[in-house]
This record gives C-alpha cells, structure tokens and sequence, in this order.
C-alpha cells in the first residue's frame, strides 16, 4: 500500500512540532516493507488536490493539513495519525475512510461554518 502524506509546511498541534523536512523520515520508520511513503509539502512542491482535499480546506484551511491517504482514501487530515493507528490501517485491524460528510461533520462540531 501506499501512504501519502501533504504537507503545508511544519506539523504543529497543541502539543508537538515536528519539522516539515523530519516528517518523511519519521513515518518512514514506521512503515513495515512493502508499503510505500510519499511526502508533498506544498511549501516546496505542486499537488492536485481531490475534491475532498478541497472540502477540508475550504472548512478548515491551513489546519486541514496533513492530509494522510492510504491508497486514495483519507484516513487523517489536520493531524499526523499516530503509529499504532496507522500500522492498524494498513495491516486492516481497523477501518478508516474519511469522506467529505465527516469532514462537514468535523466543521459543524466545531463551529466552523
């Protein structure tokens, strides 16, 4: 499988800060082989968002980065999933699968629109 992670620069939350140039490094190690990792930050690369890119920046803005896929689905925006979350992901422990009406959900839990 395939992670994609876009980037708009530093990963920040309320309690980490991980620099834009260690993240790719960093997820790296935690994939086991066979799964491939792509990194695009837009601070320093070109990515075509799909629609629901689109619909998490347009509620979200800059905080709806990163953008995590697995494959094509989105399985985090806003935030790094953590690793455990992740290898759930990808050995198929656990579903994931954002689409834009969670994204809206997201939005109007959190009073954005």
């Amino acid at each position: 499988m395939t992670v994609t992670i876009i980037m708009n620069g530093d990963v920040e939350s309320c309690c980490t800060f991980i620099p834009a140039e260690k993240v790719e490094d960093m997820v790296r190690e935690w994939l086991p082989e066979g799964h491939d990792l792509t990194v695009t930050d837009l601070e320093t690369g070109d990515w075509e968002p799909d629609s629901i890119a689109r619909t998490a920046v347009e509620y979200f803005a800059d905080k709806a980065y990163p953008l995590v896929y697995i494959e094509s689905t989105l399985c985090s925006f806003g935030a790094l999933p953590s690793k455990k979350n992740l290898l759930r992901y990808l050995n198929g422990d656990e579903s994931f699968g954002i689409v834009e009406k969670d994204i809206a959900a997201a939005a109007r839990a959190m009073k954005r629109t």
